[in-house]
């Protein structure tokens, strides 16, 4: 659901990989609390 959202406002001027990178941070928050996260 929360990925249907983000690619409905990414910004379509950017690349495929530019795209899937900016929707993984989002999705996956911050690299310095990933370690961190209960749910992973």
């Amino acid at each position: 659901m929360a990925g249907t959202a983000i690619n409905a406002m990414a910004d379509h001027s950017a690349s495929q990989f530019d795209q899937a990178a900016r929707k993984r941070d989002l999705l996956d928050g911050p690299e310095e609390f990933r370690a961190f996260r209960a749910d992973r």
